[in-house]
C-alpha cells in the first residue's frame, strides 16, 4: 500500500517503469458523483530493477469533485497462474 505523494515519488525516481498496460472486461457503474470500475489488468512494469509480469482483477473507485473526476483508490489483486 502506497499513498500518494510516495507513489509520485518513486515514479518520478523510475523506481517504477511501466512498459505496457492493458485493462481488460472493464465493467463500468456511475451512481451520482461515483463511478466502480471493474475489470483485468495485464503488462510488464520493471520494478527496481526486476521484470514483473501483471495479471490482476482491479477494482477502481472515482469520484466526481467539483466537475471533475478525481481517482479516489485502485486495488489490484494477482490472478494466480494456473
Amino acid at each position: 500500500m502506497e499513498r500518494k505523494a510516495l507513489y509520485l515519488e518513486r515514479l518520478a525516481a523510475k523506481h517504477y517503469d511501466y512498459r505496457e498496460l492493458n485493462f481488460l472486461d472493464q465493467d463500468i457503474r456511475v451512481t451520482g458523483d461515483a463511478a466502480l470500475i471493474t475489470g483485468r489488468m495485464t503488462g510488464e512494469v520493471v520494478i527496481a530493477g526486476q521484470v514483473r509480469q501483471l495479471n490482476s482483477r482491479t477494482t477502481v473507485v472515482w469520484i466526481r469533485r467539483d466537475g471533475r473526476w478525481r481517482m479516489l483508490t485502485f486495488q489490484s489483486t494477482p490472478i494466480p497462474a494456473t
